[in-house]
């Protein structure tokens, strides 16, 4: 059961722990979602009134577009596994270019370090990324 004297979320969110959640709304990291793609969207919708306004969603397969990285706000990545090698370069770039001025929230249905073992994902982008992993999946095999 989710503490919600701890957290100010639009509702609980199955699967999630209280420190996850304390991690997702307290603490303002680069988050990367784990799970099932019902879950993530509960999650996310949850976690709407914590995100740094204006929020900006990517879903694959559509063209990557960045804001200026001096503009703040939360950026939302769906399915960032399907990004093509040279949008995580352009992300990665970006993520160093907007220094904390932007929060990340990646998601996606399954583990990204198989990717980033077999050279399919960067990994200097995946651990900018995983600043904060929840993952979702194991209340969901």
């Amino acid at each position: 059961m989710v503490n919600r004297s701890n957290a100010a979320v639009a509702g609980p969110i199955p699967g999630v722990a209280d420190m996850d959640l304390h991690l997702m709304t307290r603490r303002k990291v680069n988050l990367l979602l784990i799970g099932p793609e019902g879950v993530i969207q509960d999650t996310l919708y949850s976690l709407g009134p914590e995100l740094a306004k204006p929020v900006r969603t990517w879903t694959a397969p559509d063209p990557l577009e960045l804001p200026h990285p001096s503009q703040p706000g939360t950026l939302i990545l769906r399915n960032v596994a399907a990004l093509s090698p040279i949008d995580q370069s352009r992300l990665c770039n970006w993520m160093e270019q907007s220094a904390g001025r932007i929060r990340v929230v990646g998601t996606t249905n399954g583990p990204l370090m198989a990717k980033v073992d077999s050279g399919a994902f960067l990994d200097h982008l995946y651990y900018r990324l995983n600043v904060g992993m929840v993952d979702m999946m194991a209340d969901h095999i």
